[in-house]
């Protein structure tokens, strides 16, 4: 397994935890934006669905075929910018366990992207 392979196991991993956060935090009732910002929320929602499918459309064409480091890379950009909104988030409410993960999964991001480019 080479480095290129590692992001897209990173890829694959974070999409699915992606999906499992939101399936998780719906299903607790933890987003009372659905009350309150309920336009927002479904913005940002699709954001990260659409952040989700291109890491883990990206991290399996890596391993089907080749020829896909494109769709890492963006998937990667589209990370890296959610985990940047997500923090701000976070940190606005005091809650600050979930900006170090996104601080982790950001530079993360940041590294794939560089093997990707390398």
């Amino acid at each position: 397994m080479d480095a290129k392979d590692l992001v897209a196991a990173y890829a694959i991993v974070v999409g699915i935890l992606i999906i499992d956060l939101w399936a998780v935090l719906y299903v607790r009732k933890a987003i009372p934006e659905i009350r309150t910002a309920k336009r927002e929320i479904l913005t940002h929602f699709g954001a990260e669905a659409m952040t989700a499918v291109v890491l883990l459309a990206g991290g399996a064409l890596n391993f089907l075929t080749s020829g896909s480091t494109w769709i890492l890379l963006i998937g990667m950009g589209m990370l890296l910018y959610s985990v940047l909104n997500s923090s701000g988030y976070y940190w606005h409410r005091k809650a600050y366990a979930p900006v170090v993960m996104f601080m982790i999964l950001g530079i993360l991001a940041v590294a794939s992207i560089a093997v990707l480019v390398a």
